[in-house]
Parts: C-alpha cells; structure tokens; sequence
C-alpha cells in the first residue's frame, strides 16, 4: 500500500485527524434520540478501517453536509450490498428523519430549474461509497457497486431492510424524497455522486470505461432528472483528498484591528494585529509552525532563511535593534486566504477557518524565531474569505510582488501537480529513468540531485504541447498564453504519469544532445539568449514523432496502452540508447528550415513545424525499413 495511506491510515486508526473525530451538521434543536458514540480505537490494517476512512474522506472531499462521519457507516451492511457508507442532504441541511425528507425534497423540487444559481443551493445531494482495501480493481466490483446503489436508490425501503437495517433506514429517506415531489407532480432532481475506493493504482481500461458508462445510464433511466456521477478513487486520490482534510485549521486572530474591504468577489478585511497574535496563529499543538497553513504558498520553501529573503532579513535586523514599534511601517504584513471567518470587532479577535498563509511565510516564521524580541510590534494585515480559487489565485499573484511569481507559479498549487512529484520522487535515485520534478520555482531537493534531469511544471507544459499537442510553434510564439489552453488537457487525474516521465526525457535528452553539439539549449526562465539553439520546441516535437509508434492516435494519454508506449520512450533516452535519434532529430529541423536557416522569426511559423513533420514521416519510413 502507499505509504501515505498508510501513514494516514494510522492516524486516522488512532482518532488523531481532529476533523473526523467530533460530530458535526447538527443544530442545538436536533435529536437523534441517543449522543452519538466517540470514534472507536481501530485497527489500521483492518478493512474495515479503509472503508470508514474512504467514507469520511468522501464526505468532507464532496462537501455533503452530514449528520456525522460516525452516522455515515452501514456497518450492517455486510457482504450483501456494496455500500460502505451514505449520506443525504439538501442544501445545507443533512437528512436524518422521514419527515424532514419529504418536506426538503419538496421544497428543492419546487425550486425550480436546479442548474439556476438560486434554487442550486436547495439541491438535493446523495452520496453512496463502496471501499476495498485491494490493490485491484475489477469490473466486476464496479458492476455490483452500480447494481447495489440502483437498487438502493429505486427499491422500496422495505426490500432493503431484510437484509441491512442501516441500508433500510437510508432506503427509506431515499424513497420518501422520491415521493413526495412525485406526489405534488414536481420534478425530483438530486445530484447522485458515487465512489468506488480502493487502495491501488487506476488505470481505466476500455472495458472498465465501458461497465462505468453502462451503470451510470442505467441508473440515469431509474432516476429522470438526476445528475450521477461514478467516481473511482484510487491511492493517489485518496492521498489527494486527505491534503485537503489535513488543511481543515481552526485559528484565532487575537486583538487584531481591521476594517472590511470593499463590496467585491470576495468579503475581507485589512488592518493590523500584534506580531505576538500572528505567531500564535501559525502554531501547531508540539508549538512549531503549523506547516499545513503554507500548502498554498507559493514561497513556502524559502523557510526562516533570512539570507534567502530580503525581508525576512529587514525584519531581523529591525527586531534585533530594539524597533518593535517601526515593524508595522517597514514591513509588507501577511496575507490570509481562508475558507470562513467571523470578526468578533469588540473584542478584535478573528476566528478563520481552513485558511492559508499566502504571502507573508517568512515574515510568520521570523517572527516565530524572534519572539524574545517582539515586545510592541504589530504587522500589516489582510484577510480574504473565498472559496474561489481563481480568486486566491489572483490574491497570491497580486501579494507575491517582492520576488518572481507568475501564472505558471500558481500550476504549483494543483494538487495534480503534487501527485506527479510524488511519482517521481518515488523513483529510487540510482535508477536510470529518474528525474526530479521542481513543483515551485527553486524549490531544494533532499539528497543529490542531477541538475540536467531537474523539470518544472513549465518546462513539462511547454514539451507536453510541443509533442503531445503538436504545436511547438505556438510555444515559441507565446508560452504563457498556453495556459489558457493547456490547463484543461495536462496534469489530470487519469493521465498515466508515464506520459509526463517520456516528456521529461525528451527534454533531458535533448539537453544531452545540445551539450554535445555545443549548442545553448536555455529552457529556464531569465535563460534567453540570442545564441541560444532557437528550434528546442520543434526538436522536441521531431524527437517525439521519431520514437512514439502512433503519435497521431486519438486520446492516447487515456488509452490503456499509454503506460507501455511512454516508458519506451523513457527507456529510450534514459539509457542513452536515442544518441543517434537526437542527431537525426537535430538534422531534420535544420532541414526545415531550408536555405532561410533557423531563426526565432522561422519557429514560430506553422509551416516550419508542418516541414518538420513532413521530414519525420519520411525518416520514420526509412527507419522502419532498415
């Protein structure tokens, strides 16, 4: 099993993931007729422990507002119905009584239209999680999932209740918010999300496709109206959705002053608060920086170093020689994104929910080294409330301004982007296909490090659409518009990430071809030179051509042959055996050029990358005859 889930495993058997462990969604005016239990003390290595924390994972994950995580297991379920664990709700509001079903789903069918932005928030939600503690995944699993929930969400309670007693009590909340809009002829539309965990890797074969598609119509056909979703959570979506539980914090502003921003996209505040107060916020319960408040921080790794930050240095120097009092003119503050937040303004304290320290890393962790020293200061302070993340997005941009921050920083921010490097650093360091993957712009490694096989998201992104998009000419032309196109088609989920290991090392290869030619290859940011080799894009593209055996097929990044076709690729360069294609890769482009010869005016033209093209299939006819 991955060893983060495992890890997580372990904490969450020990009750130590805090969110999981305490009720939530209940009103002081509910009553379920008993307090509900404390979490147990489980076994980490029990199945069943995977399926109660792939069901609380999917709570918090989907967002459905719930009774409890604890209320949400079918612990009677047994093996007769694939259904771990459920949960119902309508707009805000968990379901947990007959009555309450009836009157909610009424009240949300007659709504109206429920994709309009004001009947949205009355929508009703169904959840049904079936989890294996296995490494595979078969199609049958996925058919007797798809079976068992239609036949939860359809039947009538009473064909449930025989077999499952906790099933029978959800069948019949189901059933009652089925007939009760059918009864004032209304329509009933709830938002059905289904998901299949398990503990391996995901790799949808056309088969697997097919079985997902045909439950999901068929449940469609059993419910009019009804938007469902199948979701198959493997490992690394699992450890996906755990960041985000890790990221749920609780802190209070104390004594701050702040006033409200202005009306806009987003509601805030913007004043000042004792340094002692933003110290306290960061914590964590051992007394450290609470590293969870920085996984949005695009500057995260420069650390406390002063030496690595001129600010973090300033207000060193300006704490060391007793100016306390002057930190709040000289210094930028901190910036806070979080998910909710009160002000409570008599007593000036700030209480923030799952909120993020998105600039101002190294002032909180000076502070922290500093606190002999903070006596009278105060720092700048800005707290922004959104859930939207081209929101944040636009707040870490516009607070990064004393060093480099671009749009193609914030591709660090995906949680894609984390799952792929902690592929590659899951690579052991002596084998020949590893790589390094840099997510956020000079981040440090652990351990040596081979700077010629060091990527970034931007160097991946632009030899992703120079090969497997085929447009190295628009990359030459203009990289950063690229990320208006290429966000929706790299770094997703269902990518095999040989995919990106292969553009990798066409990339790496290429290096090692311009050093041998004594070319400038200059692929990093600040490296642009005018003797610098001004057709890498289009040799990356010519290089892929020469080495992937269909390079025109259809949506080869999903197809269950992508993973074998890009570690050839791999294999290829990574063992040096592609010299001779790298030659021939520089010798086509050169050719393309004709007699007008390589210029940064000739690459950006779709007719030099069309040449290119040409002279490949040509060379490939060649090659594949001799």
């Amino acid at each position: 099993m991955d060893p983060r889930l495992t890890d997580a495993l372990r904490r969450f058997a020990r009750n130590e993931i805090d969110l999981f462990s305490t009720p939530f969604g209940l009103g002081e005016d509910h009553d379920l007729g008993s307090p509900l239990s404390a979490p147990p003390i489980l076994n980490p290595t029990d199945p069943e422990t995977f399926k109660r924390f792939a069901v609380c994972l999917a709570i918090h994950r989907l967002d459905i507002p719930a009774v409890s995580y604890d209320e949400a297991f079918m612990d009677d379920a047994g093996e007769g119905f694939a259904i771990d664990g459920a949960a119902i709700a309508v707009g805000d509001e968990p379901i947990f009584d007959v009555e309450t079903a009836r009157a909610a789903a009424l009240e949300a069918a007659e709504a109206g239209d429920p994709d309009h932005p004001g009947a949205r928030a009355l929508r009703a939600r169904l959840l049904l999680v079936h989890a294996i503690a296995s490494e595979e995944l078969s199609v049958g699993e996925i058919d007797r999932f798809g079976q068992d929930a239609q036949m939860l969400l359809t039947r009538e309670p009473d064909a449930i209740t025989a077999t499952s007693i906790e099933l029978g009590r959800i069948a019949a909340l189901i059933s009652a918010m089925r007939d009760a809009p059918r009864r004032a002829q209304a329509a009933f539309s709830p938002r059905v999300d289904l998901v299949l965990a398990f503990s391996g890797g995901w790799s949808s074969s056309p088969r697997a496709q097919a079985a997902i598609e045909v439950r999901l119509a068929d449940l469609r056909a059993a419910l009019p109206g009804a938007e469902c979703r199948l979701h198959v959570w493997d490992a690394d979506d699992l450890n996906a959705a755990y960041e985000r539980v890790a990221l749920s914090t609780v802190g209070v502003l104390r004594d701050a002053r702040l006033l409200p921003l202005p009306k806009g996209p987003a509601m805030g505040w913007i004043g000042y608060a004792p340094a002692a107060s933003v110290v306290d916020l960061i914590l964590a319960p051992d007394g450290a920086p609470d590293q969870r408040l920085f996984y949005d921080n695009v500057r995260h790794y420069l650390g406390e170093s002063a030496k690595s930050n001129p600010g973090a240095a300033g207000l060193t120097r300006s704490l060391a020689a007793g100016e306390s009092q002057e930190v709040v003119l000289r210094h930028n503050g901190v910036t806070v994104v979080a998910r909710e937040a009160q002000f409570d303004e008599q007593e000036g304290d700030l209480m923030v929910r799952e909120y993020q320290i998105v600039n101002g890393a190294q002032t909180a962790f000076t502070l922290f080294a500093n606190q002999a020293k903070l006596d009278q200061a105060h720092v700048p302070i800005k707290i922004v409330v959104t859930e939207d993340e081209r929101v944040k997005d636009g707040v870490v941009l516009g607070a990064n301004t004393q060093s480099a921050v671009d749009r193609f920083d914030m591709l660090a921010r995906r949680p894609e982007l984390r799952a792929l490097q902690h592929g590659f650093e899951a690579i052991p360091p002596g084998a020949p296909e590893k790589l390094w993957l840099q997510r956020r712009r000079e981040e440090p490694f652990r351990g040596r490090v081979n700077p010629q096989r060091v990527l970034t998201p931007r160097q991946l992104m632009e030899g992703f659409a120079a090969t497997v998009m085929g447009a190295p000419h628009r990359v030459h032309d203009n990289a950063p518009q690229l990320l208006e196109d290429v966000p929706g088609k790299i770094f997703q989920r269902d990518h095999d990430p040989m995919v990106y290991l292969a553009v990798g090392w066409l990339i790496v290869a290429g290096r090692r071809w311009s050093e041998r030619r004594e070319e400038r290859w200059a692929d990093r940011v600040g490296e642009g030179r005018s003797d610098a080799f001004p057709a890498r894009y289009q040799f990356l593209y010519a290089l892929y051509r020469l080495t992937d055996p269909d390079p025109d097929a259809p949506d080869v990044l999903r197809s269950d042959r992508a993973a074998a076709r890009y570690r050839r690729i791999a294999e290829i360069f990574s063992a040096r055996e592609g010299a001779a294609l790298t030659d021939l890769a520089g010798v086509i482009v050169r050719e393309a050029a004709g007699a007008e010869g390589l210029s940064r005016d000739v690459v950006r033209r779709v007719g030099f990358t069309d040449a290119v093209k040409e002279l490949v299939n040509e060379a490939r006819t060649q090659l594949y005859r001799s």
